[in-house]
């Protein structure tokens, strides 16, 4: 977050000796200054902005920045934000609403994150935390939220990779288009020891949904500890059941539903096939691979037969 110093010396501050907003809580140090703060950059620990312009009270030892309006990653930012230096470790405290911010530009600026996710975010989020200098973006913050992401993608996880294997083997869903992209990601999220944690998460993704929870680091190469149950739409026939059997899933009210998790860390995440069928489920990416590779045109009749018989050799071998 940004230091006392980095308040003070902004440009663009005006102050004007005036008594606090009727809507302010009476305080019991007396009012120092009052009045604007604009600056046109600035940075809150690993994260930077522009086009601040915001309402300022001073304290002797609290700085308040009401009806804070900034630019941030191609997007807005709107709150309140403040800071307590009374204590020997500075507090901060910052409720804000984020609107149409680029993830991949703010992803980049922190360390190991680069390149996870593209698409726009929105949301609400109530921090609070002490001023630290740390290379970790969430050392000494705590905090809740709500956000979404619309239209992006997740390059280096690819979620329905997997089950897009099964949809082309089977003829039950999509059979191309990119498995990384999303049309929408919402999330809970709670900020505590260095970990942000989301109790749901709801994914639309290309021809695949998924919900689950999980946590995640930022420090270092942070990490990941996911689980969910991601499906696709099927229909309820005898294939659409051997398929589910096969790869560790069920079938649900016309879909395929299968569990999963990611771990890893940002920069090289790793989904889990998860259940009974977790093997079965690469065995069946790598028979449909090598199909592909030797230009075989199988229908999915052939092609589950092809399965079983497999299964079959390598039980008596």
């Amino acid at each position: 977050m940004p230091t006392a110093r980095a308040l003070l010396l902004a440009p663009s501050v005006a102050y004007a000796a005036t008594e606090p907003p009727g809507d302010a809580p009476a305080r019991e140090a007396p009012l120092t200054a009052s009045g604007t703060l604009k600056a046109d950059q600035m940075s809150f620990q690993a994260y930077k902005v522009s086009a601040l312009n915001t309402k300022l009270r001073l304290y002797p030892a609290e700085i308040f920045l009401d009806e804070l309006n900034m630019n941030l990653y191609g997007g807005t930012a709107k709150g309140d934000l403040e800071f307590n230096f009374a204590a020997p470790a500075p507090h901060y405290r910052i409720k804000a609403r984020v609107n149409s911010v680029d993830m991949g530009k703010l992803l980049a600026d922190i360390p190991g994150a680069a390149g996870w996710m593209t698409g726009k975010g929105q949301g609400e989020i109530d921090l609070n935390g002490e001023v630290v200098k740390s290379p970790d973006p969430l050392a000494g913050m705590r905090g809740t939220g709500q956000v979404s992401v619309k239209n992006g993608n997740m390059p280096k996880l690819q979620l329905n990779k997997n089950l897009l294997e099964l949809a082309k083997l089977s003829k039950i869903g999509p059979t191309s288009g990119d498995p990384g992209a999303f049309s929408s990601i919402a999330a809970d999220l709670n900020i505590a020891d260095g970990r942000i944690t989301s109790r749901k998460i709801s994914v639309v993704g290309n021809g695949v949904n998924a919900d689950g929870s999980g946590s995640m680091t930022l420090a270092g190469e942070g990490t990941l500890d996911y689980q969910g149950v991601a499906s696709l739409a099927a229909g309820s026939n005898q294939l659409s059941t051997l398929l589910a059997g096969l790869a560790g899933g069920t079938v649900s009210n016309g879909r395929l539903n299968f569990p999963f998790g990611i771990g890893g860390t940002l920069s090289a995440p790793k989904y889990i096939q998860k259940g009974t069928g977790a093997n079965r489920m690469s065995a069946l990416g790598q028979l449909t691979g090598a199909n592909k590779v030797a230009g075989e045109k199988q229908n999915a009749a052939s092609a589950v037969q092809g399965i079983i018989g497999a299964f079959r050799k390598k039980k008596q071998q």
